[in-house]
């Protein structure tokens, strides 16, 4: 069977996609009946997947980080980034690794929001400030020991909730004390996922930039994560194709 123009487009665009070492997606399918927007969004796909300073694995674990984050939590990528993970190499223990860094999302609710409520009880004279007690001095020790970190909205956590902490502590420690994932990995990850655009967090993105580079990573890694994660707009494109074609196909 001879292939239109149309249809050679297309295959030329699946080629460029693979040519990084990127399998095509079938999601991306409907959006192939637009080749110019395919051929643009595919060609900004390959520019932030180019960047050689990061292996095709620890691109495929980085996307699988910021779709499996709470604040995205697309099934369809999920899914693809963990088969395209264990093509290129990834272990069962390090995909798992993944999932309990990005699972402590979460806790930005606290982090963010305890210690608006700990200045707001001090302004309202509702609270004292004053120096930790003994078993809050023994938590910060122990956070600081086993998580290399500290700063003031912590210090405000504590105060008002030394329990939740405490417990934080413990559920964020358990990827750093098994260790599938390299530290600056894991700090590369908690980039991927407090900058991503469905996040935005500019104090995590900054803290975990200045840990990465502590921890070895390089500032083209750094750039190459923020790279690929620009790339997260492409759900608009499949899940919009996806649903007009069901409603008008």
């Amino acid at each position: 069977m001879t292939m239109t123009n149309t249809d050679a487009q297309q295959q030329a665009i699946r080629t460029a996609h693979e040519r990084y070492g990127d399998r095509w997606w079938p999601d991306l399918d409907p959006v192939l009946e637009d080749t110019e927007l395919a051929e643009a969004y595919v060609r900004f796909a390959q520019v932030a997947a180019a960047r050689g300073a990061l292996s095709p694995k620890v691109r495929e674990l980085v996307l699988l980080a910021v779709n499996a984050s709470t604040t995205t939590l697309h099934e369809p990528s999920i899914n693809r980034h963990i088969r395209e993970a264990l093509h290129h190499g990834a272990s069962r223990e390090e995909i798992v690794e993944v999932f309990e860094v990005v699972s402590v999302l979460g806790i930005h609710s606290a982090h963010t929001g305890l210690p608006v409520l700990l200045e707001i009880l001090t302004e309202e004279g509702l609270i004292e400030p004053g120096a930790l007690d003994e078993r809050r001095t023994a938590i910060k020790e122990d956070y600081v020991a086993r998580r290399g970190m500290w700063g003031e909205a912590l210090e405000a956590m504590l105060v008002l909730d030394p329990e939740l902490v405490e417990a934080y502590l413990n559920f964020s420690s358990i990827p750093w004390e098994r260790g599938a994932l390299s530290p600056a990995l894991k700090e590369l990850l908690y980039v991927a996922i407090d900058c991503s655009v469905t996040h935005l967090y500019d104090h995590g993105t900054a803290a975990h930039m200045q840990r990465a580079l502590a921890a070895g990573a390089t500032k083209e890694e750094i750039a190459g994560v923020l790279a690929l994660i620009s790339t997260l707009g492409v759900h608009s494109l499949t899940a919009g194709f996806r649903a007009l074609n069901e409603i008008d196909g």
